[in-house]
């Protein structure tokens, strides 16, 4: 079993596999398996989803931030995660768990839960996103688009649960924004 996920920290001696049965290890085998991971000094987005997620959140909330006041900024970084986040709900994911030519489980190797990277950004956001409307608009858009591509039960229940908190958000910000979030399209109900 794969122990880390993609862009784990690790530090020198972590375990990176668990071997069942532990004797099959060998000189050959250890190296063979070392084979198949990169560790490096820095997560590289285009193999670690969870980092380019976190890299264009941390570009939103920066852009809303009383320091910089960029929306147009946040508004680009919400229209690319809305982008990567649509393809990867409307896929089924594979299964962690991979197989021999018996069909015998030899590997599993943990994968990112869809759910996590879309609470990552919608709690960034409910945070964040409430004191300027045109981000508000952008994070529903977001939900907007997920919502009819998601193919799983668990993310849609996990996309209506974000938008009630992102209508509280908007309902108790202090800027008096208040109000009802325009109940759009959302494939949702």
């Amino acid at each position: 079993m794969l122990e880390p996920h993609p862009g784990d920290y690790v530090l020198e001696g972590t375990a990176l596999f668990l071997v069942h049965p532990h004797q099959r290890v060998d000189t050959a085998l250890s190296a063979a398996l070392r084979a198949t991971v990169r560790v490096s000094d820095a997560r590289p987005p285009y193999q670690d989803i969870s980092f380019a997620v976190q890299q264009l959140t941390e570009m939103a909330v920066r852009a809303v931030s009383p320091g910089t006041n960029d929306p147009y900024t946040a508004i680009n970084a919400l229209d690319d995660l809305t982008a990567g986040l649509t393809r990867l709900v409307s896929r089924d994911l594979p299964s962690p768990d991979r197989a021999d030519h018996t069909g015998t489980r030899r590997v599993h190797a943990p994968r990112t839960d869809p759910c996590d990277l879309i609470t990552e950004v919608l709690d960034a956001m409910r945070w964040y996103a409430p004191a300027n409307p045109g981000v508000m608009h952008a994070t529903l858009g977001l939900l907007d688009h997920l919502a009819p591509a998601a193919t799983s039960p668990k993310v849609r229940a996990h996309l209506i649960a974000h938008l009630d908190l992102l209508q509280e958000a908007f309902i108790s910000h202090p800027r008096g924004l208040g109000g009802d979030l325009p109940r759009r399209g959302y494939g949702l109900f």
